[in-house]
């Protein structure tokens, strides 16, 4: 699977193509979806484990790209979209994401891999979701939550909630995520594990995906960013390891 066939996909397109691969896994996992094609919930049958989060639209789809280019530049290996010629969006945010997260369940099967929709114009797939309690019926089985759709290639950022909390309160979660030489934690702007976090009051964390320059026609990728990518959210997940991290009042809540 080439990450460069899924800039080129509508959402709706996207969508299907994501679901037929996930049915292909249907031995290992539990998938939950419904007609409103809003979300694709894809759980392990184990007892604990983290979720992934990645969402398939992109910030302009009418500018999607035809094709796809793979040049140097400043020293880097980089994929630049292009449409009838001219440079244009590319789609890395999120296409980064939803590929790490397929390419991770093709061999990894103890990890949730939530897919959502429109989080560009609201995220509106992840409202749903949490509306419906799709995710509140697993809560207890969830470790914490790990979104693949943050720019560059350095940051861990976390969102402010409403009650002023951050969505990565608990020293223990912190603490480990900044053993993490290659990357720092950085405060974000909002995205679905935003919500999420609030909600179900368990940790989250926003890793990046590769992509600069988000919602312009100059947006690249760096690719050899992205291809290690799933071996990098695999350190992530040995690092934190089989336990649950919630928010508290006070961050010092290890449980």
């Amino acid at each position: 699977m080439e990450v460069m066939d899924l800039y080129k996909k509508t959402q709706s397109e996207l969508y299907d193509f994501v679901l037929n691969f996930v049915q292909s896994y249907s031995d290992h996992f539990i998938i939950k979806t419904d007609e409103t094609k809003k979300f694709i919930l894809v759980t392990p049958k184990t007892n604990l484990y983290p979720v992934l989060v990645s969402h398939l639209d992109i910030y302009n789809e009418i500018n999607k790209p035809d094709r796809i280019e793979l040049v140097k530049e400043d020293n880097l290996n980089v994929y630049e979209g292009y449409l009838e010629d001219t440079r244009t969006l590319l789609g890395g945010d999120d296409r980064n994401g939803v590929w790490t997260m397929l390419t991770l369940m093709e061999n990894n099967h103890n990890i949730g891999y939530l897919f959502t929709t429109d989080e560009e114009c609201g995220c509106i797939g992840v409202h749903y979701v949490l509306d419906n309690g799709i995710l509140s019926s697993i809560e207890e089985n969830i470790t914490y939550f790990l979104q693949i759709d943050r720019r560059g290639i350095s940051d861990l950022a976390y969102y402010i909630m409403d009650n002023g909390l951050k969505t990565h309160q608990n020293l223990k979660f912190q603490s480990k995520l900044e053993m993490l030489e290659d990357y720092s934690l950085t405060k974000g702007s909002s995205t679905d594990i935003k919500h999420i976090c609030k909600k179900l009051g368990i940790c989250g964390i926003n890793i990046s995906a590769g992509y600069y320059n988000e919602h312009e026609s100059q947006e690249y990728t760096d690719v050899n960013y992205l291809l290690n990518l799933p071996k990098t959210i695999e350190k992530i997940i040995n690092l934190l390891g089989n336990e649950r991290y919630l928010i508290t009042e006070n961050g010092d809540n290890y449980a």
